[in-house]
């Protein structure tokens, strides 16, 4: 499921705790704070992930608001 791997990577990325229930729809950028190189770090593996690229419309903080948003998102990308 796309909001499992969007967590995975998060995790993986030290974005947000593995030991924490993180709620897809909780406001990331309120709770977790990212610098700009992970935050490029993130976009590069969800592209690799799910096979999408984004553009620079895309790269805008309420894309990026929940696990939710991102997944819808990314959901949009793949069906093109």
């Amino acid at each position: 499921m796309i909001h499992e791997k969007i967590k995975e990577i998060m995790i993986q990325l030290e974005i947000i705790p593995e030991d924490i229930n993180v709620n897809i729809d909780d406001d990331l950028l309120a709770e977790y704070l990212v610098d700009s190189f992970k935050f490029i770090e993130f976009i590069v593996q969800i592209e690799e992930s799910f096979n999408i690229e984004m553009d620079e419309d895309d790269v805008l903080v309420e894309n990026f608001n929940s696990i939710r948003v991102i997944a819808n998102m990314v959901d949009i990308k793949r069906k093109g």
